[in-house]
């Protein structure tokens, strides 16, 4: 199979996600053109969920992983045996859709899983879309539970660099209904130093991850899918906590700090991710700034948890 016929067969299946994440109200749903025949969606003024165009079973069978190596390698498509939902009221239909998610693949079966298909950057879309796994976990639980301690309370925070969303989903559930969580993430590794190689995260499927999240409960969540040093400069609200883990390399973690801790109100904090020696950006930015000689003034260190070090304003 050529690499371009690949490539469309993944970019219509991250189109799946993306259709249902649109919030687009629609009678009739085609989520892409391989699909064998045309899906019919509850005819209700409201978006269909993916879960009721696509019905997966709880737990994974041998169809959940045709329709997912389906749309990640390109296997014809009927192969698929998608079935459309059955019509059901619409008060039934949103309880269904809200409280049967899509059970995760054991732990144990996603280790056996061979690498070439675990880091396929189209074959884990889809799964994170359907919630078949989890998003990859890039902090310790330790650094998550002090990035936890820094967000509870706090009513305006912002993350650079969201990848697949696992840090996103800590600062969620620390959050109250009435705060708001800024997420940036160009979704480009144009440096090379955001993420192993051949590692990158798919936008439709994170926002789905995040979606999921805060279907029922969370933060108000604001999407920047750009430069967060671009935001940065534009932005002018004071914010309780800013969340450094993207670009890596040292210009543009310097680049961070200088667009955002001016925005951080006394007695808010910054934190950096991989700042203990894990990567050269942030830990020569967080030694220079907060533990040379020549350190800033006005900012003191509160949290040094493995990589992961907080700095608050005075």
């Amino acid at each position: 199979m050529r690499s371009s016929q690949l490539n469309e067969a993944r970019l219509a299946a991250i189109d799946i996600s993306r259709a249902f994440s649109s919030g687009a109200a629609s009678d009739t749903v085609v989520p892409s053109a391989t699909e064998p025949s045309r899906l019919t969606a509850p005819a209700w003024n409201r978006s269909a969920s993916f879960s009721e165009v696509f019905p997966l079973p709880r737990w994974p069978t041998k169809a959940t992983f045709r329709i997912l190596f389906a749309a990640s390698w390109g296997i014809p498509a009927p192969l698929l045996e998608l079935r459309p939902q059955r019509s059901v009221p619409p008060e039934r239909g949103l309880v269904r859709a809200a409280n049967t998610p899509v059970m995760p693949l054991p732990k144990a079966v996603r280790r056996l899983t061979p690498d070439g298909l675990r880091h396929n950057r189209g074959l884990r879309a889809v799964a994170l879309s359907v919630g078949l796994i989890p998003p990859r976990i890039m902090h310790t639980p330790e650094e998550g539970a002090a990035l936890a301690e820094l967000a509870s309370g706090q009513r305006t925070v912002v993350e650079i660099g969201v990848y697949e969303g696992s840090s996103a989903l800590v600062l969620i559930r620390a959050l109250s209904r009435d705060a708001d969580l800024h997420l940036i993430d160009p979704f480009a590794d144009e440096s090379g130093w955001a993420l192993p190689t051949g590692w990158g995260a798919t936008e439709a499927a994170t926002r789905r991850v995040v979606a999921r999240a805060t279907r029922n409960e969370g933060p108000r969540v604001h999407w920047h899918v750009e430069r967060s040093q671009d935001v940065g400069r534009r932005w002018r609200s004071p914010v309780d906590l800013v969340f450094v883990d993207g670009d890596h390399s040292p210009a543009a973690v310097r680049e961070d700090w200088e667009a955002w801790h001016r925005h951080v109100r006394p007695g808010g904090a910054v934190a950096f991710h991989d700042a203990r020696g894990r990567s050269a950006g942030p830990t020569s930015l967080v030694e220079e700034l907060f533990y040379g000689p020549d350190r800033v003034d006005g900012w003191t260190v509160i949290r040094e948890v493995a990589n992961l070090v907080a700095v608050r304003r005075d």
